[in-house]
């Protein structure tokens, strides 16, 4: 898994690098048009390796492969409800469907599309709820999720704000 996540990161990086040239020559803003470029890229590069963190939570209960510090279970919650067999694989693949999620919402993302912020909260908060299901063993995906919520508030807020200013 952790090879299949470096090859990505580096094919993302390279492909990252080109478009950043690409669009530091398109936006002629100078310093500006780049850094927000760069911020969008590497935002994007984080998101899509989110999602690839969350293929442990298919590989594991689908039991495709063995992931140290993850065990094969049937329960949820700190072990409090056994959801059983059905129930594990069941949660798996809406591991599966977020891992998904956060690659297209991180492509979506990068190329600068509307839609990629409500997409990124919406996972964000599925993923948090999949990630206290999942605990314990995901406290750093609960960690991670929220920083996305939080960032993302942010983003909206500003934005708002800014959107707000230029009315007046």
């Amino acid at each position: 898994m952790t090879r299949l996540s470096s090859v990505f990161a580096r094919a993302v990086a390279g492909l990252a690098a080109r478009d950043w040239a690409a669009g530091a020559r398109r936006s002629g803003h100078g310093g500006a048009g780049k850094e927000r470029l760069m911020l969008q890229i590497s935002a994007a590069v984080v998101l899509a390796v989110h999602g690839l963190i969350h293929l442990i939570g298919f590989v594991v209960p689908w039991q495709l492969a063995t992931v140290d510090g993850f065990p094969y279970r049937t329960t949820v919650l700190a072990g409090y409800l056994d959801v059983g067999e059905i129930g594990a694989r069941v949660v798996g693949g809406l591991w599966l469907a977020c891992a998904l999620g956060f690659v297209l919402a991180a492509f979506a993302l990068w190329r600068g599309e509307r839609r990629a912020m409500p997409l990124v909260v919406g996972l964000a908060i599925a993923s948090l709820v999949l990630c206290v299901l999942g605990l314990p063993g995901s406290e750093f995906g609960v960690v991670v999720n929220v920083a996305i919520l939080a960032v993302a508030a942010y983003l909206v807020l500003s934005w708002q704000a800014t959107a707000g200013f230029a009315q007046r």
